[in-house]
């Protein structure tokens, strides 16, 4: 396998091991190549499949070398996770090439039986459960932070988000709250909103208490690492897509902060998950998500980037039994 990349940088907070200045590099059975898109090598041979991730846009030269071939590559077009109604219409739709000999396809992760579905690794739920019942191997997992096992009654909670005023008001209040919580943020765009706790900027390694809540800045790790950090907690802020996907395989109550979006589209996906997530619960349990009042309409297309730093977060607790208080 061959994977392209054009910010090594941010790649190598997710693979420490990653050399961002390398031109090309191995790691496991994949060939990581530097995608630098002045300059895309002439020369390169396509492989048998193709995938283009979340819009990348192929070099022409590239295309053109797919359709030299004898046996022109499957193209698949990788698109972003989402639960509305009209994934399932387009999923594995075939796009003609305007010029070349060369069909794209598409595909769409999501949670209906006529989409791409989600991506779990053969024998990870296995994996899960036997961690949450090994509390030998919690205890030495929380000692790589030189943190204690939890005491009784404390909450160990991860924070994952994108920047939210929310975050501080929240942490602010789990300071004043009675029962104990230690927060484990990955060093992100949220770590300045929980930094206002405190009145002083955090670093990766820190850990300040302020009344009943302990704040630990944890580095970006990799996806195995991070696993282990959501099994571990008794309840898990997450983001985007991916770590949202992995927080529904760790089986804990788990917050969703999803990317805001112009015109509010974001909450039509939202609204579009929660309807999947809850149709199997009785109704007082459906009726107890967070979003219960209709969505509004966008008044234009579904854009991709923040209209502002206004977020929403959204509330689900995981057939495991929910925390209580």
């Amino acid at each position: 396998m061959r994977l392209w990349v054009d910010d090594l940088a941010s790649f190598g907070q997710l693979l420490p091991q990653l050399d961002p200045a390398a031109e090309q590099q191995q790691q496991d059975d994949i060939t990581i190549c530097h995608w630098r898109r002045d300059a895309f090598p002439a020369d390169v041979v396509p492989g048998d499949v193709v995938i283009e991730a979340f819009g990348c846009e192929l070099p022409d030269s590239f295309q053109e070398a797919m359709a030299t071939q004898p046996r022109p590559p499957v193209w698949i077009n990788l698109e972003y996770l989402s639960a509305e109604e009209w994934v399932e219409g387009c999923h594995g739709l075939p796009s003609p090439h305007p010029r070349l000999p060369l069909t794209k396809y598409f595909f769409f992760p999501g949670l209906g039986a006529q989409t791409g579905g989600l991506l779990c690794e053969a024998g990870l739920p296995a994996q899960r459960q036997q961690w949450q019942r090994d509390a030998l191997a919690q205890r030495a997992y929380w000692q790589t932070f030189n943190l204690p096992p939890a005491q009784p009654g404390e909450w160990r909670v991860s924070l994952f988000a994108y920047e939210n005023p929310a975050a501080t008001e929240l942490l602010a209040l789990w300071a004043l709250g009675d029962r104990p919580i230690t927060c484990l943020v990955p060093v992100g765009k949220v770590l300045p909103d929980v930094a206002k706790v405190f009145g002083q900027p955090l670093q990766v390694g820190q850990r300040l208490t302020q009344g009943n809540l302990t704040v630990q800045v944890l580095p970006m790790t990799d996806q195995a690492s991070y696993d282990l950090l959501l099994w571990s907690c008794d309840i898990n802020f997450v983001r985007g897509e991916d770590s949202f996907v992995r927080a529904q395989w760790a089986a804990r109550p788990f917050v969703w902060h999803i990317y805001p979006q112009q015109e509010d589209a974001h909450l039509l996906k939202l609204d579009a998950f929660l309807s999947h997530y809850t149709a199997p619960l009785s109704p007082d349990a459906s009726r107890g998500h967070p979003r219960t009042e209709p969505c509004p309409e966008p008044r234009t297309g579904h854009g991709r980037r923040p209209a502002s730093r206004a977020a929403t977060f959204a509330g689900m607790a995981d057939t495991q039994p929910t925390l209580d208080g």
